[in-house]
This record gives structure tokens, C-alpha cells and sequence, in this order.
């Protein structure tokens, strides 16, 4: 999948997974609804990953083959995107670009922050696009939902019997919806300003001599 056609399905797909969770909301179906926000997300990581190999030679080697079906390989993916995004990822990545030039050892943290495979888009976006930041605090409530994602988006979908009681999609609410659709928001929102990016150099020209 190496066309720009192939991996914007992935994308559409994702949108329409998180349309079709709002529709499901509005008919209080927030079980339903939450396992779509879910999916969407996780397409839309996808879609993330599939354009980026595309391009260029590929730091996502170990992944390539699971991010079609291994719903926990797109959670992490996903926790390493978007703590790249941060304020605090992004003056620690100055730091790491410091200390690199100098020769000097990096510290721990600042190792961590090197081996982010998604360091200088997360950090172009960062400071590109202010207006889709997430606080520190909302970053960690984002990474604490995504570690038990997968369990909520099977809670949302099925009926189940766990320690003596039966578990419903209808025990969802509403509230672990909205908090759900906040989440697919602020993927989409960044995901949707790197497809936004995703052009040729033969139409980036065609946009200059449009604005000419």
C-alpha cells in the first residue's frame, strides 16, 4: 500500500468510524459509540504510519507488519505520537539537539526523548500549530485511557460475564463517552493537519503559482 489513494482510505476510514460514533451517541448507544471513537483513533494512527513508510525508509520496521491488526501495537504508536506533540517533549527535544551538537552523553530522559521516532514532527507540530496543544495533565489522562482502550472498546461492543456480574454496552454513559470523543478529537485534529501536509513538490508548486 504505497499510493497516496491506498493510505487516504485508511484515513476516511477513520473519520467515518468516529461519524459514525457520534450518530450512535446521539441514539445514547455510548457503548457503541466509545468502541467506534476507539477504532477511529486506531485508524487513524494507521494512517499515520502507512503514509509515513510511503516516503521514505521506514523507523517503524517492527510494526509495519502489525499495525494492520494488532490493536495494542497502534495504542503504543499512538502514546509515542502524541508525547511528542507536548511542550515538555519539545524543550526537551531542544535540549537533546543541544547536547547532541556538543558531543555531550544524554541523560536518561533525554535518551528517551531522542528515541521518540516521531521527535521532529511532534515538535514541528508543536510549535506550527499552538492551538491543538494538550496540557501535560490532559497528555497523561489521554496515555491512562489509551493503556485500557482496548478493554473499554470490547466493553462497548459485547456482552460479557467477568467476576460474577454480566458486563453491558449499556453500562457506558455518556460521560465515558464525551471523554472518549475529546480523545478522538485531538487525533483527528492532528492527524488531519499532517494529511494537510501530504503533497507532491510538482502541486506545492502549483500552490505558489496560485497565490501569485
Amino acid at each position: 500500500m504505497n499510493s497516496r489513494e491506498d493510505y487516504n482510505q485508511i484515513f476516511t476510514n477513520g473519520i467515518n468510524h468516529l461519524s459514525a460514533a457520534d450518530e450512535l451517541a446521539s441514539k445514547e448507544l455510548y457503548g457503541f459509540a466509545i468502541s467506534h471513537t476507539i477504532l477511529g483513533i486506531e485508524e487513524l494512527i494507521k494512517y499515520q504510519i502507512v503514509q509515513y513508510i510511503s516516503k521514505e525508509s521506514s523507523n517503524f520496521n517492527t510494526e509495519i507488519l502489525k499495525i494492520y491488526r494488532d490493536h495494542l501495537t497502534k495504542h503504543s504508536l499512538l502514546k509515542e505520537f502524541i508525547a511528542s506533540t507536548t511542550k515538555e517533549f519539545y524543550e526537551g527535544g531542544v535540549e537533546v539537539l543541544y547536547t547532541v551538537i556538543i558531543q555531550d552523553e544524554l541523560s536518561d530522559a533525554l535518551e528517551s526523548i531522542y528515541k521518540n521516532r516521531f521527535r521532529q514532527l511532534g515538535m514541528f507540530l508543536h510549535v506550527a500549530y499552538k492551538d491543538l496543544n494538550i496540557s501535560n495533565e490532559e497528555l497523561k489522562a489521554l496515555l491512562d485511557w489509551l493503556d485500557q482502550a482496548n478493554n473499554l472498546k470490547n466493553d462497548g461492543f459485547y456482552v460479557d460475564y467477568r467476576n460474577g456480574k454480566v458486563k453491558n454496552p449499556n453500562d457506558l454513559t455518556i460521560d465515558h463517552y464525551q471523554q472518549a470523543k475529546r480523545f478522538g478529537e485531538i487525533v483527528r485534529l492532528y492527524t488531519s493537519v499532517i494529511k494537510s501536509l501530504d503533497f507532491t513538490e510538482e502541486e506545492f508548486i502549483d500552490m505558489l503559482n496560485e497565490k501569485i
